[in-house]
This record gives structure tokens, C-alpha cells and sequence, in this order.
């Protein structure tokens, strides 16, 4: 038979009761052991098992422990700060009136003074284009664009020229003409005389019964055909000056047409009229081109034109001489320092806008650094006398106030003030000592003098939060201002 307190042991052991075998039954031995065990062994085994974890989990905690205590011995001891040095550092800048203008904000796109659109001037075949004539080349006044068939000039010049050496000859020959008609009526006049004189001879003769008065009337006879000659004479000669006028004018008529064919056999040449930079080339060798059709076009960039559009509240104040600062919105940070030029009459009742013009001499910059024509620019015009006024930062403004720091017994305190900003300033200004770009000028009254500010506003400092201020000069990076203001 199975023994029961191993089955009892094996029990409390396993919780459970082992499965019997699947062998046959065992026949009992023929000496059968039936004497009870030891009273107390089947509580032993447990007794040791539950002590041995006991004394398992208490090591492992004692060994945690001193791990934790030598990791809190051993890390770094933080020393406790004073209430200065809990505060906030923050940099703050004092402003100071100082000289400015006001500006007024206009916009306007660039444009070259001097630009012309090159056209052809007479009815032509475009014969030949220089070959370093493209968009883009540098050209002078004078210089060669395109060549145009000049053939038909030419011979228009050369049948005008036949017409007038005509004319010249028509002319010389009625000079001749002249000379010999005065010199025929010399002769006649002469006849003349000797004819009177032959008549008054033989009138003296009759008189006296020498003669008849058949030779009177012969005398008288010759008389009058040596008159008559004269008068023919006269009459040709009298007719001479209004054949000069006609010739005259048959000159005029031809040296007129000779001029005009003359230019239009120069317009074959079509030149640039100004020295620029070539933006355009219309033509090709080959084509046709009509009288005002454009060939090229040529722009000088050295003087540039923006007309600016600005408030018409600013008309009173504009005047021709005032300083433009031009700000070209393709090239961030590059300015051009302008002048204005003159001022269009009208307003713009639509826009409520003036329009001013600025002028821009670059003749001195180089290519690259010159305004181009086209350039959409934002531009600022500085008008009137300079008034010493308060400028401070656009960074230190916050929903139209500063954030003052003022003495609180002793303790520097933030404090926000409202202030009334009269109109921005952009550009570096070297009196504040801050490379800063973008400024509000406020009102005379806004802060009391020697008032420190935070040189950047700051939503996370409150009034009466106690800071350390540092104040702006050379030692002190600007950089660092968003450091404590930031916070």
C-alpha cells in the first residue's frame, strides 16, 4: 500500500495529489512496514522553505538600499540662490530725443529716364544686322543696329542730282543770255543816237533846199527801225528775271527733294539715338520694315525715374530736393539713397494718392549694384526740418506700450506703460547705438526722460516682476536681449 505521509508531503509541496501511476498494482511485500513516522517531519520542509525566502528578500532590500544611499552620498550638493539671483535678467534701453525727419511711405516702380524705342523711318529690306547687336550689348549713341537696302535711295539721289545740274545749266545759259541781250541793246542804243543825229543833219539840210524831205523821211525811216530793234531787245531782257525765278524755283524744288532723299538714303542706317543697353531686337536680315515700326530698343540705366505714389496728406509737406530712401522689394536690405525731383499737380481721387517722382543718379555704381528699371521698389520720403523727437524700437512695443523699469523701494520692477506713436521710422539709426532697422517715434509726453525700457517686449514678465536689468552698449550683445526677455 502507498505510504500516506509521503502523499501528504508530496501535497503540500506540489498542491496537489500525484497522479498514480498507469503500471499494474504491486503486490505487497511480505514484510510490510507499518510503524507510524516521526510526528513532526511533515511540517519541517515548509518551515525551511518560507525561512529561506525571508532571508532572500530582506538581502535584496538591504542591498538596495545601500546602492541608494551611496548614489545620494555621492551627488553633487546645489547651492541655494539669494532672491537677486532668481530674478529675471533682462536688456533694457534708455531713449533719448534725438533729430529726425519724418518720412512719408510710398511705393512706385523704377524706370530709366533716357529710353527710346529705335524705329525704322523709310520702306526698306533689312539687309544686315551687326553681329554683336543682341539683348543685353552696350552701345553707343551713333552706333550701327541695322543696315536697311539703301539701292533706291541712292538712285533717288543720283536722279536728283541730274535734275539739278540741269537746272544749273538752264541757269548758266540764261546768264549768258542776259550778257548778250545787254550788249545787243548797247548797239541799238548807239544806232539810235547816229539815227536822231542822221535825222536832225538831214533836217537841217531840207532847210537850207539840199535835201528833200524823201531823205527826212528815210532818216526818220531808220529811226524808227533802230527803236524798234531796241524795244525787242528789251522786251527779251525784260523777260530774263522771271525765267531766273522759275529756274529759281525748279532749284529750290530739287535741293528740297535732294535733302529728303538724302536722309531717307541715311535713315537705311538705323543708329541708336542714345548710348544705352540694347533691351530689344525686333528684326532679322531679310525682313521688311515700315516707316515707325520699332528695330530695337535702347535703355540707359545710369539715371532712373520712380514715380512714387504717396499719401495725398503728404502733398504740403513735399517739396523738389527732399532725401528718398529706395528699398527694391527683389533685394532685401539694399537701399538707394535718391532725390526728389518734382511733384505732379493732381491727386488721385480714387487712391487719395500723390504722385512724386524721384530721381536716382548711379552713373558711379557699378552694373550689378545699379537699380534696375522695372523694379518695384518701397521707398521713404523724408520731409521737413528735424525734430528732435523719441525713437525706440518696434520690438519694444507690445499692443501700443512699453515695459518701463522702474524703482519699486529699491527693487527694479517691470511696469507697462501706453504710449502714442507718431509714425515709424525704418533704417539704422547710429544715435541709439542699436543695430536695429524698424523704430516708432513717439509722442514728446510718452516716456519721462531717463526712463529705461525693455529693449524687447515680453508677454511672460507681469507688472511688479522683479528683474535685473542690464542695460544696451558695446559690451552687451544685442543678441543677448532676447535671452531674459524671451523668458
Amino acid at each position: 500500500m502507498e505510504d500516506p505521509s509521503a502523499t501528504i508531503v508530496a501535497e503540500r509541496q506540489f498542491g496537489e495529489a500525484p497522479a498514480e501511476p498507469a503500471t499494474e498494482p504491486v503486490a505487497p511485500s511480505p514484510v510490510s512496514d507499518t510503524s507510524p513516522s516521526p510526528p513532526g517531519d511533515d511540517d519541517t520542509l515548509p518551515l525551511r522553505a518560507l525561512l529561506f525566502r525571508v532571508l532572500l528578500i530582506v538581502a535584496v532590500l538591504a542591498l538596495g538600499s545601500a546602492i541608494f544611499y551611496g548614489l545620494f552620498a555621492a551627488a553633487p550638493r546645489l547651492d541655494t540662490a539669494t532672491a537677486e539671483q532668481v530674478r529675471t535678467r533682462v536688456l533694457t534701453y534708455t531713449p533719448k530725443p534725438f533729430p529726425v525727419q519724418r518720412p512719408y511711405r510710398g511705393y512706385g516702380t523704377a524706370r530709366a529716364l533716357d529710353a527710346t524705342n529705335v524705329p525704322a523711318r523709310v520702306s526698306a529690306t533689312v539687309e544686315s544686322v551687326p553681329e554683336r547687336i543682341l539683348e543685353g550689348a552696350t552701345v553707343r549713341r551713333g552706333e550701327l543696329i541695322a543696315q536697311l537696302d539703301d539701292r533706291d535711295f541712292r538712285a533717288e539721289v543720283d536722279r536728283l542730282d541730274a535734275a539739278l545740274a540741269e537746272v544749273e545749266a538752264n541757269a548758266a545759259q540764261l546768264d549768258t543770255q542776259e550778257t548778250r541781250l545787254r550788249e545787243r541793246l548797247e548797239i541799238e542804243n548807239e544806232d539810235i543816237q547816229i539815227a536822231e543825229d542822221e535825222l536832225a543833219r538831214v533836217r537841217r539840210l531840207t532847210e537850207r533846199n539840199v535835201t528833200s524831205e524823201q531823205d527826212v523821211d528815210r532818216a526818220r525811216n531808220l529811226l524808227l527801225i533802230a527803236r524798234r530793234a531796241r524795244t525787242q531787245t528789251q522786251e527779251q531782257l525784260d523777260a530774263l528775271p522771271p525765267r531766273r525765278a522759275a529756274l529759281n524755283a525748279q532749284r529750290q524744288g530739287l535741293q528740297a527733294q535732294r535733302r529728303i532723299a538724302d536722309r531717307n538714303y541715311e535713315r537705311t542706317r538705323v543708329t541708336a539715338s542714345i548710348a544705352g543697353v540694347l533691351q530689344a531686337v525686333d528684326v532679322e536680315p531679310g525682313e521688311s520694315v515700315q516707316p515707325g515700326q520699332r528695330v530695337a530698343r535702347v535703355v540707359d540705366p545710369r539715371i532712373i525715374e520712380v514715380p512714387l505714389q504717396l499719401p495725398a496728406a503728404a502733398r504740403a509737406a513735399l517739396s523738389p530736393g527732399n532725401r528718398v530712401v529706395l528699398r527694391p522689394t527683389n533685394r532685401p536690405g539694399v537701399t538707394y539713397d535718391a532725390e526728389l525731383s518734382r511733384v505732379a499737380p493732381e491727386d488721385d481721387q480714387q487712391t487719395r494718392t500723390v504722385t512724386a517722382y524721384a530721381l536716382l543718379n548711379q552713373e558711379d555704381a557699378s552694373p550689378n549694384d545699379r537699380l534696375a528699371p522695372g523694379t518695384f521698389v518701397e521707398a521713404d520720403v523724408f520731409t521737413g526740418d528735424a525734430t528732435p523727437r523719441v525713437v525706440v524700437p518696434r520690438r519694444a512695443l507690445r499692443k501700443q506700450r512699453v515695459q518701463a523699469v522702474v524703482d519699486a523701494d529699491g527693487v527694479p520692477t517691470i511696469q507697462s506703460r501706453p504710449v502714442e506713436v507718431l509714425y515709424p521710422l525704418r533704417g539704422v539709426v547710429p544715435e541709439t547705438g542699436l543695430a536695429d532697422d524698424q523704430w516708432a517715434v513717439l509722442a514728446d509726453d510718452a516716456l519721462p526722460a531717463g526712463t529705461a525700457i525693455l529693449a524687447t517686449a515680453s508677454s511672460s514678465l507681469l507688472d511688479g516682476e522683479p528683474v535685473v536689468p542690464v542695460a544696451v552698449n558695446e559690451n552687451a550683445p544685442e543678441a543677448a536681449a532676447t535671452d531674459g526677455a524671451a523668458r
